[in-house]
């Protein structure tokens, strides 16, 4: 049986609780970190005042990204050995399945 708790997939057995941990999930936070990284230098504070334009002027620091929040699972149905999901990411949704 899965269970849906605080956005967080778990399959419960008689042993105990494991948290199912998507792939694809997993992935696409990896690669919002990376990217949040890679443009993080834009935002920061030049360190010479006598800059005619500091960075964070020239690349708009208004713009600036937060961190990649945790995936969310919606719903999950097993059907045979496959389970499939909705997963709400930070900006979108999608139906995924896994072989188990």
């Amino acid at each position: 049986m899965y269970l849906i708790k605080s956005g967080a997939l778990f399959e419960q057995t008689e042993s105990g609780e494991t948290e199912f941990v998507s792939p694809f999930a997993h992935e696409r936070v990896e690669a919002e970190r990376s990217h949040a990284a890679n443009r993080n230098w834009r935002n920061q504070a030049e360190d010479d005042p006598q800059a005619l334009v500091p960075r964070n002027m020239l690349w708009g620091a208004g713009g600036r990204g937060s961190a990649p929040g945790r995936p969310a699972f919606l719903f999950c149905q097993r059907v045979g050995p496959r389970l499939y999901y909705v997963l709400g990411m930070s900006k979108t949704r999608g139906l995924f399945y896994y072989d188990t």
